[in-house]
């Protein structure tokens, strides 16, 4: 059963081709594989566009036969961040110096964060601790059966 299926293109996709698609496809890969057919959507090296598709999130979904008349087809990021990725760099190589110039300034900070947490950890072990003893002291000086048959 061929439906008329329209796709839909987003993105970099739609700036090289921005005509309406339309194709007679029973399944949602046949009306992409009808892309291939398209001279401004064949990229340069003659791999196929990393494409997602709006509602397919299985290779089943790609095959099965739908009712779907409209595809959205997305592209996929990818790709360098060309002057970005220098800055990044370049932020990254200052924070490393920083680091070893000024190791107290953040080494101070985390010390005193795992201080205050490795007490109040031991806190809360001793508290825990000595409610532990309290009950077990509690049931055996009350003499109850059922302490005396299970380890507390």
């Amino acid at each position: 059963m061929s439906k008329m299926k329209k796709i839909i293109l987003h993105g970099k996709l739609k700036e090289l081709y921005d005509k309406p698609i339309e194709v007679e496809a029973s399944t949602i890969a046949e009306a992409m594989r009808s892309l291939q057919f398209i001279p401004e959507l064949q990229p340069a090296d003659g791999q196929p566009w990393p494409v997602t598709i709006q509602g397919v999130n299985s290779e089943i979904a790609l095959y099965s036969e739908t009712s779907q008349e409209e595809i959205h087809v997305y592209p996929r990021l990818s790709g360098g961040g060309g002057k970005a990725g220098l800055l990044e760099i370049l932020l990254g190589i200052t924070l490393i110096a920083l680091s070893f110039v000024l190791p107290f300034a953040a080494g101070g900070l985390m010390a005193t964060i795992c201080y205050k947490l490795f007490f109040a950890l031991l806190i809360a072990r001793i508290v825990c601790a000595f409610l532990h003893g309290m009950m077990r002291t509690s049931c055996l000086l009350h003499r109850f059966p059922e302490c005396r048959r299970r380890r507390i």
